[in-house]
């Protein structure tokens, strides 16, 4: 059952939420912000990109390709191999999936969401050996992996969050304060969603990071309710704060505890589930609607 909290409890439950996940950034690294400088992008043989992932055991990318309309089941759908400076190793990496989008890596396995399915693939063996259909699912998106090995899946069409756990793909949380959730990000305690709430016109359009508790299932806002956009994928940074993209604007965002979020690069429409490479301190971002992938390195400075 989901808690419904009182104001000043929440703000007292969230300062303690946040200190325990490391949320909150001190004195010496709050005021430092990132500036992005292009490395290299790929701007064509991708068809509508949709996330990115930085496999850091084999320093590769992979590229998930929808080929298609997001919620047709044509088979067109693939993954892409990419190397970290912008070459495609092989374009048709994983083939037969329908319209992928949302990735996550644990274990030495391959997450993808495609549609009302999430496709597991084995990495060593370069082949999907698991499927797990989501129950009533109807645009299952982001992929976000905890410590623990649970997998959670968006639905951007509906309100909910699905958990894959032992082998079963059930609805772990379904509740119209997330209501048409995109960007998932999982924490050692928590779950951030980008989701909007049921009292708005277009929720999907007026999304802001709420943190779910994996113990209890309590809703929170990360900061407050106030709409950031079309919030489609988030990355934490090396400084415990996040990077997130904005699919409508094309606007990637800095986003802070103390200040929210802040424009730091404005692209072209269709930004998507970027990743964050906090080892190299390098930013990759697709772009869906034009073909794109663009590798950024991050500069830090105050």
């Amino acid at each position: 059952m989901i808690k419904i909290i009182t104001t000043g409890l929440i703000a007292l439950l969230l300062s303690a939420s946040v200190m325990s996940t490391d949320i909150m950034t001190n004195s010496t690294t709050k005021n430092i912000q990132p500036t992005l400088v292009e490395a290299w992008r790929i701007e064509k043989s991708l068809l509508r990109p949709e996330s990115v992932i930085y496999d850091v055991d084999r320093s590769v990318l992979y590229v998930s390709n929808i080929n298609g309309k997001p919620t047709g089941k044509d088979g067109n759908g693939y993954i892409s191999l990419i190397s970290t400076d912008g070459k495609i190793l092989k374009e048709k990496w994983i083939v037969g999936l329908d319209a992928p989008k949302g990735m996550a890596i644990y274990a030495g396995f391959l997450y993808v969401s495609d549609i009302d399915r999430v496709v597991k693939i084995s990495l060593e063996k370069s082949e999907i050996v698991s499927t797990y259909s989501a129950p009533n699912a109807r645009f299952l998106n982001d992929v976000a992996i905890n410590s623990n090995g649970a997998v959670y899946v968006s639905d951007s069409k509906r309100q909910t969050i699905y958990q894959l756990s032992e082998e079963q793909l059930t609805v772990w949380v379904n509740d119209e304060r997330i209501s048409r959730p995109n960007g998932l990000y999982a924490q050692d305690d928590i779950l951030l969603v980008a989701a909007g709430d049921a009292s708005v016109k277009k929720p999907g359009r007026s999304r802001y990071l709420q943190a779910i508790n994996y113990q209890d299932k309590t809703i929170l806002p990360l900061k407050d309710t106030t709409p950031i956009g079309s919030v489609d994928g988030i990355e934490r940074s090396r400084t415990g704060e996040y990077f997130l993209t904005d699919f409508r604007s094309g606007d990637i965002f800095y986003y802070t505890h103390d200040k929210g979020a802040v424009i730091i690069q404005s692209l072209e429409k269709g930004t998507a589930d970027l990743d964050y490479d906090a080892v190299n301190n390098m930013l990759y971002v697709p772009i869906l609607k034009t073909g794109k992938l663009i590798a950024y390195k991050v500069v830090w400075s105050e």
